[in-house]
């Protein structure tokens, strides 16, 4: 038999804290559009339990995995691998990780952010009951590969129509002794990116939850997964981005009861878990002299912006001499070996896989991870005990753009080197052979 329990917490943070996701953000955030928060789903089989708990957060950081792990694991009995802390991503909320060089980190928030992860778990495991699982399938078309060439070299963050694309939604249905539905796990890769403004929101994913239980009725809570969208955008309408969102909401909505409608029994056990902290290779640093002028180079861009009053780039210029000096720092230090380290973890629960990893990896990942896996079903997360960064296929630096070339300044001084998304997917690998 197995048992589960759902809970919810809002985490939505004060207005005033500085939102995080868009660089160009030089003001704190001004009001709430709608509310984030946690969910958690915690699981029994055996003896054994699992914790899965997705947050409309933009990321979570080892500090915060860490905290919540050490916490249920000694009052709920919950083993650290078989925990799993999944960030929406949203860009509507608030700075959480502080590595990350995007929005100023509200330490109060944080105080009890991981307090608040740990009481939806707790209230989780205490409603446990006997429950069924099932798992369907459907499809919504809401997003593109935004990666695209053109005749000049490789565009990114436009509209990619021949890209890798996963348009599939994937439901976990946990329905009580009565038939009725207790707990909807809903998965889908995309970067929630729609809202731009000082508004706090959970994005698409919260419109989704919010419609899934309005249909459903009851008790019933669903729990958006992020999965691997580092280069997967919605379809935006900056005009109405609020029309836009709701319809992607909808279509979502739409797609879940579709697969929980045709979702067939899954064998729930065992659960077992794996995890690793494998560490992944950086570029070597530039020479001293290339990393002290780019230091001066931004330097003289924060003055100019001031010049210009314009804080937009002033907010952008700061933050690359923050970088800058970080790299000057690495660059004295000289070329040797560096590496990153990056949490992989997979949960079992009897016939399904969960996949994860703290990172953003590209949707090529969970496509090869899918691809090899030994088991029924599978399911593939980023953003999952950690956010180190872009984990983009080797092809893509061949190719460049924002994914390889920019967005690693805000995490850190290096990038990562192109093999660490193999050594990610067959760690992945590796260890679903060790759970079956």
């Amino acid at each position: 038999m197995i048992t589960a329990g759902v809970a919810r917490v809002d985490i939505t943070p004060p207005v005033g804290v500085w939102l995080s996701g868009f660089i160009h953000r030089f003001t704190p955030s001004e009001s709430i559009r709608d509310k984030l928060h946690a969910t958690a789903v915690v699981l029994e089989a055996d003896g054994r339990k699992a914790a899965i708990v997705g947050c409309d957060l933009i990321g979570v950081d080892d500090t915060l995995r860490n905290r919540v792990g050490e916490l249920v694991e000694a009052g709920n009995g919950i083993d650290r691998d078989h925990l799993l802390l999944n960030a929406s991503h949203t860009h509507a909320g608030p700075n959480v990780l502080r590595r990350l060089r995007i929005g100023a980190v509200d330490e109060a928030y944080l105080d009890t952010l991981g307090l608040k992860i740990v009481t939806a778990i707790r209230q989780a495991d205490d409603a446990r009951r006997p429950v069924a699982l099932s798992w369907g399938t459907a499809h919504a078309s809401i997003s593109f590969n935004r990666r695209r060439r053109k005749s000049d070299g490789l565009t990114p963050l436009d509209s990619g129509p021949d890209g890798p694309i996963d348009h599939t939604v994937r439901v976990l249905r946990l329905d009580t002794e009565d038939g009725h539905p207790r707990a909807i796990l809903f998965s889908y890769a995309c970067h929630p990116v729609s809202f731009g403004d000082l508004k706090i929101s959970s994005d698409f994913a919260g419109a989704t939850s919010r419609l899934i239980e309005s249909q459903v009725g009851g008790q019933a809570m669903s729990l958006f997964l992020q999965g691997c969208a580092g280069n997967i955008n919605p379809l935006v309408d900056q005009t109405d981005p609020e029309r836009r969102v709701q319809q992607h909401g909808q279509t979502l909505c739409t797609a879940v009861m579709e697969a929980m409608a045709t979702a067939r029994p899954v064998k729930a056990a065992p659960i077992a878990g794996q995890a690793r902290e494998i560490p992944l290779p950086l570029q070597d640093p530039p020479l001293l002299e290339e990393a002290a002028s780019l230091l001066s180079h931004w330097q003289d861009e924060v003055d100019q912006a001031k010049t210009r009053d314009d804080p937009s780039r002033e907010v952008l210029a700061k933050a690359m001499v923050d970088w800058s000096k970080e790299l000057v720092a690495v660059a004295k230090a000289g070329a040797r070996p560096r590496t990153k380290t990056l949490a992989v973890n997979v949960l079992r629960l009897g016939d399904l896989a969960i996949a994860a990893g703290g990172a953003e990896p590209h949707i090529e990942s969970a496509l090869g991870i899918t691809a090899r896996s030994p088991f029924e079903q599978t399911l593939v997360l980023g953003y999952t005990n950690g956010l180190i960064g872009y984990l983009p296929p080797a092809e893509a630096f061949l190719e460049g753009g924002y994914e390889v070339q920019e967005a690693f300044k805000y995490f850190g001084a290096l990038m990562l080197r192109p093999e660490c998304e193999s050594l990610f997917t067959d760690t992945v690998i590796n260890l679903m052979g060790k759970l079956m």
